[in-house]
């Protein structure tokens, strides 16, 4: 039996900590210019937006954690750095992250 082709792409993780009603208008607006960017790029996404707490001295926020990769074919490096500078124009109200390249397959075992 062959083992499965991997699924290369790579995850973005943003959290926000402003109020409730800046918080939630912050994801809808993060979330909705990211689609945008990735669908006019095609590349595609799966994940979640969860309520997370943070520690003591932060208050609980929204994390969103996405796993992005290309429609039909495996991501790049071009298309990880592409997400990473778009992601920058947000530090202000977020801190997100992108990581390496990885294989998405094994992220979901």
């Amino acid at each position: 039996m062959a083992a499965p082709c991997p699924e290369f792409g790579f995850v973005l993780r943003a959290t926000f900590d402003a109020s409730d009603a800046e918080r939630k208008e912050n994801v809808g607006a993060f979330t909705g210019e990211l689609i945008e960017l990735l669908e006019s790029n095609g590349l595609t996404t799966h994940g979640a937006v969860d309520s997370v707490h943070h520690d003591e001295e932060r208050p609980e926020g929204f994390a969103v954690i996405l796993n992005i990769t290309r429609e039909g074919a495996q991501a790049t490096n071009a298309d990880r750095q592409l997400i990473a500078e778009w992601a920058n124009y947000w530090a202000k109200i977020a801190h997100v992250t992108v990581s390496d390249l990885v294989d998405l397959s094994e992220l979901a075992e």
